[in-house]
């Protein structure tokens, strides 16, 4: 057996902190749940299904064998303390894995889409999923319960099924979404908007919250409404999911002090309301997947109409746009400002001898060393063909010839195989402009063809180098 081999037995043999992570969060779930359970009823809160789930599917990891085994623990132990009857404990134990290994199945396949979810597919497959666990849950549960407590199947399957979509559409989505540290103190900002403005849609939904506890009914769940679309039409998908839970936990609390009857004689509005709250959250969660995807595509519209499609670059114009407006800061700051025009050498020479598709890798690969070799902010466009205009703000004379020469040197470092094994050494000219203070109301055009008198010099100098306007 070889060395990795050996490994890659003993990571799957042993057991990580992630399978502890799980084992330990069912566990205190558990505990929770039984500890303080109704007598007449199986639990009131049951989220270790919710939470398990939604682990497994965020964090593969815990999905590994060592994973389920230590949840299988967390079951049985959480739930003895409250139960104390070990078969009871063993089998709902069963017909509460059994669900989530369903939903698991289910949704692993499809956690491309599910996990940080950008778009309205992601909250049906979630809601498939969910569907699919609850549904193979409350039959096994609502069997379980029949054999041992001779209680209806019917009537238990009906409150297990609307428990558990309840808890999973309001769990599993704020798991599935959960950001990375350093996204959270961003979860109520909109793009670049304000904190004033950004928090307005969560100041509306809680005077709302404020008017559905003042006025109470079975209709206060249906006042919050506005405010929730407001909110799922402005935040992130994880600050909408983290804003159905709270609402649904802050409902279900309301239903408990009113003295909402939850026992099985009530299971079919218990399960109304339970399944009520659970597409509240499907809708909330759709409208800002929709949102977030009417956003991705904009962007990418954008983004096409303003960079050149082969490069990346800027087009010419969207170069002339943003240049223009530096010009306009950098005048009125009275900055210093350089403007580099670059062509590449005897680039006709590859098209005719190489071809079309030999010329686009050149021109891919020249973009991709010009721009590893500048600041991210310097404004860079191509200008049509082989040429490209680089603006460099605040920049001197001797710093835009430094950078020139920078530039030329990134290109002539290049070696390019061609498929019959030739190789391409790419050079390129470049003529630069630069001025002490920029001038108000100073054309762009103008620097634009001092630049380009240079780049001409550079070309009858030899090319491979760059050449500095006289003006």
């Amino acid at each position: 057996m070889s060395v990795l081999e050996i490994r890659a037995e003993r990571q799957l043999v042993g057991f990580k902190l992630e399978h502890f992570v799980l084992g330990t969060t069912v566990f205190a779930a558990c505990a929770l749940a039984t500890t303080s359970k109704s007598p007449l009823l199986l639990s009131f809160f049951w989220l270790p299904n919710a939470l398990m789930l939604g682990l497994i599917v965020r964090f593969p990891v815990m999905a590994q064998p060592q994973g389920w085994v230590l949840a299988a623990w967390g079951y049985v132990l959480g739930s003895y303390l409250g139960e104390l009857w070990l078969p009871k404990v063993l089998l709902l134990t069963l017909a509460n894995m059994g669900g989530v290994a369903v939903g698991w199945l289910y949704l692993r396949g499809r956690a491309s889409q599910v996990v940080n979810m950008r778009s309205p597919v992601g909250v049906f497959h979630v809601l498939v999923g969910v569907g699919m666990a609850s549904v193979v849950g409350a039959a096994l549960g609502a069997w379980m319960v029949q054999y041992l407590m001779e209680r209806s199947w019917q009537r238990t399957a009906v409150m297990w099924f609307g428990a558990e979509m309840m808890h999973m559409m309001l769990i599993v989505p704020l798991l599935l979404n959960f950001p990375q540290p350093h996204g959270l103190r961003r979860l109520f900002r909109i793009a670049e908007q304000p904190w004033v403005t950004s928090v307005l849609p969560l100041a509306t939904l809680v005077i709302l919250l404020g008017i559905a506890f003042s006025i109470g009914g079975p209709g206060a769940q249906l006042l919050v409404l506005p405010g929730l679309i407001l909110c799922a039409l402005s935040y992130r998908v994880f600050t909408v999911s983290l804003l159905c839970c709270l609402i649904g936990a802050w409902h279900v609390s309301q239903l408990v002090w009113t003295g909402f009857d939850f026992s099985y004689q009530n299971a079919a509005a218990a399960m109304s309301m339970r399944l009520g709250l659970a597409m509240l959250s499907v809708t909330m969660l759709t409208v800002a997947c929709a949102r977030n995807h009417w956003r991705d595509a904009m962007a990418q519209l954008e983004h096409l109409s303003t960079h050149d499609h082969l490069t990346g670059m800027l087009n010419r114009a969207a170069f002339v746009e943003n240049a223009q407006r530096a010009l306009a800061r950098l005048a009125h700051a009275r900055m210093p400002v350089a403007l580099l025009m670059l062509d590449l050498d005897w680039f006709k020479r590859v098209n005719d001898t190489y071809g079309h598709a030999a010329g686009d890798a050149v021109l891919k690969a020249v973009s991709t060393a010009v721009v590893q070799a500048l600041r991210p902010h310097e404004l860079l466009g191509r200008m049509g063909g082989e040429e490209f205009a680089l603006l460099l703000q605040d920049t001197d004379r001797q710093e835009a010839c430094a950078t020139a020469e920078r530039l030329c040197a990134a290109v002539r470092a290049l070696a390019l195989k061609q498929e019959d094994g030739c190789m391409l050494y790419p050079t390129i000219s470049i003529g630069v402009v630069a001025l002490d203070r920029t001038p108000g109301n100073y054309p762009l055009g103008n620097l634009l063809k001092l630049a380009d008198m240079a780049l001409y010099a550079a070309k009858d100098n030899g090319r491979n180098g760059y050449s500095l306007s006289a003006a």
